[in-house]
């Protein structure tokens, strides 16, 4: 059973953001985003080509997780500029999972983004070049 929809984006897709820029960074809404692990038909997110740089140990400077009502909100900055800390600022590309809570869904409550990340590659759920 392998009837999972993958969610890919490339990097042309992400504005470059800065606090300056009256344009809010672009973002994407998936309705329906199947929490199930990929082998057992579970959608995908494929970041491959929107990351530039990252590693496994580097994916929470590329990636942010929020939850604001029954959605989750990924926040991505392509170049990793999340490090040491979340800014919003440098987020140049969002995804909202509309009624997905990523925390309940993988029974993590208050999972930090290093947790939500990792618990996604173990399901197969998000495919970034720097996973290993």
């Amino acid at each position: 059973m392998n009837d999972h929809d993958i969610f890919a984006w490339q990097l042309g897709e992400a504005q470059p953001a800065s606090p300056t820029s009256a344009d809010p960074a672009p973002t994407e809404t998936i309705a329906e985003f199947d929490t199930s692990a990929a082998a057992l038909g579970g959608d995908v997110l494929d970041l491959r080509d929107l990351l530039q740089g990252d590693s496994p140990e580097t994916l929470s400077h590329f990636l942010h997780f929020s939850t604001l009502g029954s959605d989750t909100v990924i926040s991505i900055s392509s170049s990793g500029a999340y490090a040491p800390a979340f800014d919003a600022s440098k987020t140049d590309q969002t995804l909202t999972l509309t009624n997905v809570d990523l925390c309940t869904a993988f029974a993590l409550p208050g999972a930090t983004d290093v947790q939500l990340i990792q618990e996604l590659l173990t399901r197969g759920k998000l495919i970034t070049d720097g996973q290993g």
